[in-house]
């Protein structure tokens, strides 16, 4: 999903270290939001169900920090 000036779309992925993918979210006033920073650069940016933006996009106090417990494989 494109969030960068002039017409570049974000480089990061899944695979790129320290950075966290995040779909648009549900709420439409929340979703509304994200739609308005993407379309500050990138006008004709209508995202989808699966559009996601990277963690770059935002400060770190826009995340919940929280630790969850993942079962270990036997």
């Amino acid at each position: 999903m494109p969030g960068a000036p002039n017409d570049v779309s974000c480089k990061s992925n899944t695979y790129t270290t320290g950075v966290s993918m995040h779909y648009f979210p549900k709420n439409e006033a929340v979703r509304q939001r994200w739609m308005k920073f993407v379309q500050r650069h990138r006008n004709e940016v209508k995202p989808s169900n699966s559009s996601v933006l990277c963690s770059v996009h935002f400060e770190d106090s826009c995340f919940e920090h929280r630790s969850i417990a993942v079962p270990r494989e036997k």
